[in-house]
């Protein structure tokens, strides 16, 4: 038997450290974007699903297209084509080209 708990747009997160708002929380293979500041040990709220404009890298290779899978580098803290190392974030929703610092991206939980 199941209970309904939420409509699974946001999670609980309570966080061993200062989470700020906007912050991309990665819990395995679930990526999360705080929608407040959150202290440590404190409980908040991530969103999991959703269109976020998010940073993406600006070099060679981080142009992105329509459509395209994309994944969260938490190394570099932006976005990337290259799914090897990182976790699926979703699919971009527009284009951006190389020197675009931002894409906009439909999270998939």
């Amino acid at each position: 038997m199941a209970t309904k708990y939420s409509e699974g747009l946001r999670i609980d997160y309570m966080p061993d450290a200062d989470v700020s708002s906007g912050d991309v929380i990665v819990l395995e293979d679930l990526v999360g974007i705080a929608t407040a500041d959150i202290d440590a040990d404190e409980l908040g709220t991530l969103d999991v699903e959703g269109v976020f404009t998010m940073a993406k890298g600006t070099g060679s290779g981080t142009a992105i297209v329509a459509g395209e899978l994309v994944y969260w580098d938490d190394d570099e803290d932006e976005v990337t084509t290259e799914s090897s190392g990182n976790v699926l974030l979703g699919k971009a929703i527009e284009a951006a080209a190389l020197t675009v610092a931002t894409v906009k991206v439909k999270l998939t939980p």
